[in-house]
């Protein structure tokens, strides 16, 4: 899935901003990006999108909001990733199922089914 939008700040005028994105955007996904702001996690639950920083994402991974991926992680090969999923930061994802999770910075999974 691309997600087509994504927002410096989930304050005042960002979050003004996504609510008119999330309003006016056809696919109703877009990433936030403030990552650290609880007013960011509540939209990403509201509106059904992902919370992300700086990572690279496979053509054949699907994300479940609400997710966050930690920033410099990488997901490749094919994954599902979500609902209610935590990734820590500079982790690996490879050909893995994973919901309803919390992982830690620095991890490396590889076909694994996790819930």
């Amino acid at each position: 899935m691309t997600y087509k939008f994504g927002f410096i700040g989930a304050g005042n005028m960002g979050g003004a901003l996504l609510v008119a994105a999330a309003n006016g955007n056809p696919s109703g996904k877009f990433a936030v990006y403030d990552v650290y702001s609880d007013k960011a996690w509540g939209f990403a639950e509201k509106y059904e999108n992902v919370l992300c920083e700086n990572i690279i994402l496979s053509e054949n991974t699907k994300l479940v909001p609400p997710v966050y991926i930690g920033k410099n992680s990488i997901l490749s090969g094919n994954n599902v990733i979500g609902p209610n999923v935590v990734v820590g930061e500079n982790s690996i994802i490879e050909n893995s199922q994973i919901n309803n999770s919390v992982l830690w910075d620095k991890v490396l999974i590889n076909e694994t089914d996790i819930n």
